[in-house]
């Protein structure tokens, strides 16, 4: 590159200002020698000139921050998302997005724009060189705000199309970066087809799942209807959010991994699934792996078998407020717009608080019976077929929106949940379009049953009786020792029992039993958890030696008979274990994980 030079006063290189008049002197003295320099490289350069910071010269970091994101943000691949810097990553045909630190701006500079610095020999002889961003610099530079002002904001990256409000009132289908709604979305727009035809391609997508109730099945078509409504803005538009879905099993296997695989699956996303560690903030934790994954884009995410008590401020924060503060390890913090993100959750024994269960929507779902035969395609399982016809589900979705949206977005009056606008709009659409019963049809005792230690317990402990095939008989506490200790179920305040013998275990064992039991039943003979009332009655005993003593005996009924498996699996069915943490771990299932 050939370089310009001059003297410090002569920016054309002409006569000195001992030769120039009063006159010529008074139209040098304002002219900036590097602009001019810097007007002349740019003529020969393909790269725009970004000159860095001088205060010779009077170049300030906000000036290089400034022209160095202007440049920058010519980019296809660079935008901000949260007042952050990113840049669109695509690999193996998956798009990410990767925050921008010093290091990479360095090199980033370099490959979108010509870095130079102003400089003057010993004879002021102005040049202009080319120059390297130091570390120190990069990070002055994008701390300035001008550094983003040239950048393209991004507030959704979507692997699928997504449907957005225009000002007009009409929904549109965003399949490129989109200014107006900063929606990043990649592949094609579905056919839009009848709403007859889209309820019945979608309900195909539940065929095989055991509900506990019908409601159930309502609250998973609304898990699988949410992403459609959320990416692009819809429910907020409102005033509204989406619930964090709960997939609830009576057993390992159930599938209710699979309902949140299938959901990424017809959105093209890749499964972001973060599993349950001991601390739940700093290094390495859950939060962290959370940071990472809204970081990086991700708008569907789930938290892998949620077990024992689950308190989690952080997650009660992002379901609350409208930005979300992510932060990971040597990166700046991204502020996330939480209305825009669709947790789920699985769990088969997991006790909430009541500010997180206020905020959760939990789908029960019953294990199949062994020897269950589950539809099989030519693609292979549900999942296979999905990937291979993903427009003519996704196209379904859309469709039902669409009809409700033309409908002029009426919603129903339920106020059953904290999520009102959500849940009321999710509950027309299953009600009038999909002909499936209410949202929240008995929703109440499942959350009261969620935040209660007692009835938590309960409810495993009438999963230990059904797997021991007990249900329907009249048992006693020691019976049901029997059972916990059969079924690998912790009996509370047993813990440091251990240490005593069989007999006095047993016999401590009934006692916390009795507490336990007495706390779910109250004044009452009768509780319900889960579709299964459990009958408390007292007996007066004879025991030789000892008089009268009142027991209590108890029995475990399904009110629903159709609901209770033909078979059930062993009691030495081995759980399930963690899964990989982060973004798509591997699967290995070998039969579709109903």
């Amino acid at each position: 590159m050939t370089e310009v030079t001059g003297s410090a006063n002569q920016p054309n290189g002409s006569s000195s200002p001992q030769e120039s008049g009063p006159q010529d002197r008074a139209e040098l003295q304002p002219l900036r020698p590097w602009k001019e320099m810097l007007s002349r490289r740019k003529r020969d350069s393909r790269k725009p000139i970004v000159l860095l910071p001088d205060s010779t010269e009077g170049i300030r970091i906000i000036d290089t921050a400034s022209d160095l994101g202007e440049a920058l943000g010519r980019a296809d691949n660079l935008f901000v998302k949260g007042k952050a810097a990113s840049q669109l990553v695509t690999q193996g045909g998956k798009h990410s997005l990767e925050p921008v630190r010093d290091v990479r701006l360095r090199s980033l500079a370099e490959e979108h724009a010509s870095l130079h610095r102003y400089t003057k020999d010993r004879e002021g002889n102005v040049t202009l060189t080319p120059a390297l961003l130091t570390s120190d610099m990069a990070k002055a530079i994008m701390e300035a705000p001008q550094f983003q002002g040239g950048f393209r904001e991004i507030v959704l990256l979507s692997p699928c199309p997504v449907l957005v409000v225009r000002p007009n009132g009409n929904l549109d289908t965003v399949v490129q970066y989109d200014p107006e709604s900063r929606v990043m979305a990649f592949g094609q727009a579905p056919e839009i087809v009848p709403s007859s035809e889209a309820r019945e391609t979608f309900l195909e997508l539940l065929a095989d799942y055991r509900f506990a109730t019908d409601a159930d099945r309502s609250r998973a078509a609304a898990s699988l209807l949410a992403p459609a409504l959320v990416h692009g803005g819809i429910i907020e538009r409102f005033g509204g959010r989406p619930p964090m879905f709960l997939w609830e099993a009576n057993a390992s296997q159930a599938g209710k991994g699979y309902g949140f695989r299938l959901t990424t699956t017809v959105y093209n996303h890749e499964p972001a699934t973060i599993s349950l560690r001991p601390r739940m903030g700093g290094v390495g934790s859950i939060a962290e792996d959370f940071g990472h994954c809204l970081i990086r884009g991700y708008a569907l995410v789930s938290f892998d078998n949620l077990r024992g008590k689950f308190d989690s401020q952080f997650l009660e924060s992002f379901l609350t407020e409208s930005l979300f503060v992510a932060r990971v390890p040597y990166s700046p913090p991204v502020s996330i717009e939480t209305r825009r993100v669709v947790l789920f959750g699985t769990s088969n024994e997991a006790e909430l608080t009541y500010d997180l269960a206020n905020r959760v929507l939990c789908i029960r779902i019953l294990k199949q019976p062994i020897g269950y035969s589950f539809r099989r395609f030519d693609e292979g399982d549900l999942i296979a077929h999905v990937r291979a016809n993903r427009g003519r589900y996704l196209g379904a979705i859309f469709s039902l929106v669409k009809a409700w949206w033309d409908a002029r977005q009426p919603r129903t009056d339920e106020a059953r949940h904290d999520f009102r606008p959500a849940c009321q709009v999710l509950d027309w659409i299953v009600q009038n379009l999909l002909g499936l019963p209410p949202l929240l049809d008995g929703y109440e005792e499942v959350r009261q049953r969620m935040t209660n230690p007692s009835l938590t317990w309960l409810r495993k402990l009438a999963l230990a009786v059904e797997k021991q095939r007990r249900r329907g008989k009249w048992l006693k506490s020691s019976e049901l020792v029997g059972i916990c200790e059969q079924t690998g179920l912790e009996i509370p305040g047993t813990d440091r029992m251990r240490a005593m013998s069989d007999e006095k275990f047993e016999a401590n064992a009934c006692q916390m039993i009795g507490r336990r039991l007495k706390l779910c039943f109250g004044d009452s003979d009768t509780v319900t958890v889960d579709r299964v009332q459990v009958t408390r009655i007292e007996e007066d005993e004879i025991r030789q030696g000892h008089g009268i003593r009142t027991t209590k005996s108890y029995k475990f009924d399904p009110l629903d008979p159709a609901a209770v498996p033909v078979t059930v699996p062993d009691a030495d069915t081995p759980e399930e274990g963690p899964v990989a943490t982060v973004a798509g771990g591997p699967f290995d299932f070998n039969e579709p994980e109903y």
